[in-house]
């Protein structure tokens, strides 16, 4: 086994002794190649170490994810990355401690509490700068261009700082739903691109209701997104019918928004949404029963617009090679199944969708920043 280098933090030690293992190589190895690049009184040279080997291992590990993400491996070898970055040098993790000892002491004597508060507290944690760093090199994990405000939403909870737990739970939950989604029936009557994916479902036996007004007729039926439309299949006596399409990808002066429904047309439930096409003559109704709020059809307005934002944003910068196409098709699609995932987790005060949602958050921009923005995206 490699002996511990002491420059390093007992925690940077730890996460490059396993990125090791995990190359099926040795910690002196692994320094002796990063030192042809970076020698060792360059500033900053311990978190570069750090990040040299965590690249390298996650190169490996990125392949057999899936496993690794079920048995909590993946979870635990990340988390610890992120607080080796966060604290890589002897120096700082000494400086560290020392902080929290006397944050712990200063809570102690305030509140009056016993050891079980103060071993609480010396939990490790993850700061936002380390959880966005993992980004970079775990696009699962969080996107570069909303990675503080996911942070944010996913620490609430607990003062700003990402505990294991949640964090684990966070990347269980979407494993659990890629799969759920994975399972999903194509609408009837339809071929799906190669590159189009179901994102989301409701309306089937096993979830919550959907129904289609058309003027004084309702319908219920199963309602399917994709990273390029809506589908809605009516539902008959023994199967659905044939899906009506509706084409998120088009120019065709589309729009989504919410919309009142009721009894022969009264606005009375704000629990709806409407699409709008110049190629419709009227536009069709979407309604999400539910009994208090209107949450359902505020996530099912999110998750259309962003799909229909992402194909603004392919046409407004002109994206035409495939690849890059295919980059913002996946960060759309991950950041829909990231908001899957924290929804399950925070479903007392569901997330905001912009915390997860690029193309949602551009949106939100004032004009002239969003042109900048987008030009970063592309890069």
């Amino acid at each position: 086994m490699d002996k511990e280098k002491k420059h390093l933090s007992t925690i940077a030690n730890i996460a490059i002794q396993r990125c090791a293992q995990k190359l099926g190589s040795s910690v002196d190895l692994l320094i002796e190649e990063f030192e042809r690049e970076w020698e060792p009184q360059m500033s900053g040279y311990s978190r570069k170490l750090v990040e040299f080997c965590s690249s390298k291992a996650l190169m490996v590990m990125c392949g057999v994810i899936d496993d690794t993400i079920t048995d909590g491996s993946f979870s635990r070898f990340t988390f610890d990355m992120m607080l080796a970055w966060e604290t890589p040098s002897s120096e700082e993790e000494e400086s560290y401690s020392e902080c929290i000892a006397k944050e712990s002491e200063e809570k102690n004597v305030a509140i009056g509490t016993g050891e079980q508060q103060d071993d609480v507290d010396r939990e490790p944690s993850a700061g936002e700068d380390a959880f966005v760093w993992l980004g970079t090199l775990v696009p699962l994990v969080v996107d570069m261009v909303n990675g503080r405000f996911t942070f944010e939403t996913l620490t609430a909870p607990t003062g700003n700082r990402l505990h294991f737990p949640a964090y684990d739970k966070f990347l269980k939950e979407m494993d659990r739903c890629i799969k759920h989604l994975q399972k999903q029936d194509t609408p009837t009557g339809i071929e799906l691109e190669d590159d189009e994916f179901i994102l989301h479902v409701e309306g089937t036996a096993s979830s919550q209701r959907v129904v289609r007004h058309i003027g004084g007729t309702s319908w219920p039926g199963r309602l399917t997104l994709t990273n390029y439309a809506l589908y809605f299949e009516a539902s008959g006596v023994i199967s659905y019918e044939n899906a009506l399409k509706l084409d998120l990808s088009k120019d065709v002066g589309q729009n989504v928004k919410p919309v009142a429904t009721g009894p022969w047309g009264a606005p009375l439930f704000d629990k709806a949404i409407v699409y709008e096409s110049s190629e419709l003559q009227e536009g069709v109704v979407l309604e999400f029963p539910e009994m208090t709020s209107s949450t359902r059809r505020d996530h099912w307005l999110a998750l259309g617009k962003e799909v229909m934002l992402l194909h603004q944003f392919l046409s407004k910068f002109k994206v035409e090679s495939a690849l890059e196409v295919w980059e913002m098709h996946a960060r759309t699609i991950l950041g829909i199944i990231r908001l899957h995932a924290a929804r399950e987790m925070l479903r007392i005060s569901p997330p905001v969708p912009e915390s997860f949602l690029i193309f949602a958050l551009l949106d939100e921009l004032p004009r002239r920043r969003l042109s900048r923005s987008g030009e970063s995206l592309k890069i």
